[in-house]
């Protein structure tokens, strides 16, 4: 009778051990599911931040190329010299 009740007091506290060992393990999965998550959130705002910062340079290498010469105003500021 005791070695029955010593059989099934070890049987619940290995049931109570492995019962902890998952809860510990989920808890762990779920942990790294939130920190891919997390990871890709980052990597999503590295890959906007990028384009955002692609997309700047072009337009400022749009606005300031310049092909040389007078210009419009240099232009027209001859054309008053010479019409004054």
């Amino acid at each position: 009778m005791l070695n029955t009740l010593v059989r099934a007091a070890n049987t619940l506290t290995l049931a109570v051990i492995l019962q902890e060992q998952s809860l510990v393990r989920a808890e762990r999965l779920k942990e790294g599911a939130r920190r891919k998550e997390r990871i890709k959130m980052t990597n999503d705002e590295i890959k906007k931040t990028t384009l955002m910062k692609k997309e700047i340079e072009n337009m400022d290498n749009s606005n300031n190329t310049s092909k040389g010469g007078i210009g419009f105003c240099g232009l027209l500021a001859i054309a008053f010299i010479v019409l004054k």
